[in-house]
């Protein structure tokens, strides 16, 4: 039985509001990191070797959502600690975005990289990591494998320290998240976050 998504003004958004209802793909299978297209925020490709050796936040957002708003500058701040201390990450913006300019518009704002907007790409990255609210920060290692799924929760209450929890995989176990029960988010009928 499928549940219909509280009209939001988008197609993907209501097709990701259903991605809960969908069999997730297995987030302890390692994501090929190399499959990334990635952009910055002029449009420019950028190679996914810039990933090598390095830890992956996939950060994902949208440029309408108030949460999302909120959080950037704290994980800016971080991230601008990390690259000052020389620590090896890289954050790659994952759009959440109803347009391909809306979301290089917001990359624009960002310090680091994003992911080539394509729908359906996020959707299969959402199901895979079962993100079910914005904003969600998911931590890779630099063989694509997940550290963290509540990189969010662990940015702010660790701010750039969070960086040293996920070296010592120091983080919650791997499975099911209820980021809505964690922080507020962006939540569709039933309580439920997208």
């Amino acid at each position: 039985m499928r549940r219909k998504a509280r009209n939001l003004g988008g197609g993907l958004l209501a097709a990701l509001a259903l991605i809960g209802l969908a069999a997730p793909i297995r987030a302890d299978e390692a994501l090929d990191l190399g499959r990334l297209r990635l952009t910055d925020g002029e449009g420019q490709a950028v190679p996914s070797e810039q990933l090598d050796g390095k830890f992956v936040a996939l950060y994902f957002s949208a440029s309408w959502c108030a949460p999302c708003r909120h959080f950037t500058p704290i994980l800016t701040e971080a991230y601008e600690a990390w690259r000052k201390d020389g620590k090896d990450i890289e954050v790659v913006l994952v759009p959440f975005d109803r347009t391909p300019d809306a979301a290089r518009a917001y990359l624009a704002e960002m310090p680091w990289i994003g992911l080539e907007f394509d729908a359906d790409r996020v959707q299969e990255l959402s199901r895979r990591y079962q993100v079910r609210g914005i904003p969600t920060l998911v931590v890779l290692d630099s063989e694509g494998e997940v550290v963290s799924l509540t990189g969010r929760e662990e940015v702010m209450r660790h701010r750039e320290d969070a960086i040293e929890r996920w070296s010592r995989a120091e983080t919650a176990a791997i499975g099911p998240v209820r980021q809505a029960d964690a922080l507020p988010g962006i939540t569709r009928e039933g309580g439920a976050a997208y």
